[in-house]
């Protein structure tokens, strides 16, 4: 196994991030542009009501936080893949 990871498997992990960024930031800016400004605490003060004003918005936020979650994971799981853990700081 090399030492280094391939072009390939850097680009791939360069596309996902970007991908989920760019996905977390398009849900939050509809749900903005739809009117879901009041986001998780209307949820927390009635969930009841939040859910018969805007079922749409609810699913909405539940697509950010989970692709909120899907960036950290692939952050994490990309940073531990490819970090060099014999050199400090990241300098040879």
């Amino acid at each position: 196994m090399e030492a280094t990871p391939g072009r390939l498997y850097v680009g791939v992990y360069l596309a996902v991030v970007g991908a989920l960024a760019a996905l977390t930031v398009g849900l939050s800016y509809g749900l903005f542009a739809a009117g879901f400004a009041a986001g998780f605490e209307s949820f927390l003060a009635d969930p009841a009501d939040t859910v018969q004003e805007n079922p749409l918005g609810l699913l909405g936020l539940a697509g950010v936080f989970i692709s909120l979650f899907l960036l950290f994971v692939a952050v994490v799981v990309g940073g531990a893949r490819y970090a060099d853990i014999d050199q400090p700081n990241g300098r040879g």
